[in-house]
């Protein structure tokens, strides 16, 4: 319970003040505890920040892991409408951990900018493999060109980035939002149909 306690303060403090500006002191001020109940669980305020961080990306995976099992049997272009959808609730639900992800994403700590584009790249090589899966999926559904499915992934995962930045910069209702989205989404196919 303690550790819980201090990484949601971590994940407070973070988005609050920065990585940087977030001491292990405000931390375990924040959560109520000593800085010995701190050093029990972390060696230093890097691996919280990382604890921080795993937290965030499970939250995620989780959402896609349900929506992949509970489209399963759809065809792939729903399948990869579905995904990018949540990806796109995700980002409305406004939560801490979005905010942590977008804030740390664009804007790392300098000390930790190796270590976070790395996680990122692995998070990624997760979804390039999820979507990957659907486009071969299409493929075999005579529903998507025989383009290489990893460079496939890639243009989603791009697409679902650009889209995640116009949604802070446009300030979108989630209504209108899906809107939009239904329509680069059918734009976005089109150039993916057989000729």
């Amino acid at each position: 319970m303690s550790k819980l306690n201090l990484r949601d303060a971590a994940l407070k403090l973070f988005n609050q003040k920065g990585y940087d500006a977030a001491s292990i002191r405000d931390i375990t001020k924040a959560a109520g505890l000593s800085t010995s109940t701190f050093y029990s669980h972390y060696a230093a305020k890097e691996d919280i920040y990382f604890d921080v961080m795993e937290e965030c990306y499970n939250d995620l995976g989780r959402i896609m892991d349900k929506v992949k099992k509970e489209t399963s049997e759809l065809p792939a272009d729903q399948q990869l409408f579905a995904l990018i959808e949540a990806r796109v609730k995700f980002f409305y639900q406004g939560d801490d951990h979005y905010f942590f992800l977008v804030r740390n994403i664009i804007f790392p700590p300098d000390s930790l900018r190796v270590q976070v584009r790395q996680r990122l790249n692995e998070w990624e090589d997760h979804l390039f493999g999820v979507a990957g899966d659907i486009f071969e999926l299409g493929q075999r559904q005579g529903l998507i060109a025989h383009y290489d499915p990893m460079e496939l992934s890639r243009s989603v995962i791009r697409l679902i980035a650009g889209y995640g930045i116009q949604l802070i910069i446009m300030q979108e209702t989630l209504q209108t939002s899906r809107k939009t989205l239904q329509k680069a989404w059918e734009t976005y196919m089109l150039g993916l149909k057989p000729r």
